[in-house]
């Protein structure tokens, strides 16, 4: 939504997976109890074994699905799991957590004129269900998917969400159609 308001021409269209102008400071919360925190336990297998217990809101996952998760998340180390990403993100996320809310609905309302879709779960404690009523209210022409048995974030392989992903991708190619 930044890149919408600040560089505009650097987008074809912006396709957000349950976030939006406004973030429940709630489901913020929760992040911040893991993000950028080593995992304690020893393999992998552990990791996958605790993933559904520590995503809210998931329901109906097999536990091959929770082991792609891990894998896309966390990294097996010679004698530990690691992080696959900087823990340092960590510092960043606390400053943003200790800074005062920011009105974030001017940088949604800058998408103006791009292909937008918003796939949102069900189970979201990061997106409510009022500010994606609000956002469908500002943008009719949204594409929009609600995940059922899914918190933040939905796995973006479910049906509701391939359709809705193809739906706004079809609409890219148009517009870039038009506007080449």
């Amino acid at each position: 939504m930044v890149i919408a308001a600040t560089a505009p021409d650097r987008l074809l269209g912006l396709c957000l997976n349950d976030v939006g102008p406004v973030l429940e400071r709630a489901g913020l919360s929760r992040i911040g109890e893991y993000i950028g925190v080593q995992p304690t336990v020893p393999s992998l297998a552990e990791v996958a074994d605790r993933m559904a217990a520590a995503m809210p809101g998931f329901a109906n996952v097999p536990d091959l699905r929770w082991q792609e998760e891990t894998v896309r998340h966390y990294v097996q180390l010679a004698d530990r799991v690691g992080l696959t990403y900087d823990p340092a993100l960590r510092h960043s996320f606390d400053a943003a957590m200790a800074a005062p809310p920011v009105d974030l609905w001017p940088y949604f309302d800058a998408c103006a004129g791009l292909p937008l879709a918003l796939i949102r779960a069900e189970n979201s404690d990061v997106l409510s269900a009022e500010t994606a009523r609000e956002m469908r209210a500002r943008r009719p022409d949204m594409g929009f998917a609600q995940i059922a048995d899914r918190g933040h974030i939905p796995f973006l392989d479910e049906d509701e969400a391939l359709i809705c992903i193809a739906d706004w991708l079809a609409k890219m190619d148009a517009n870039t159609s038009v506007t080449h």
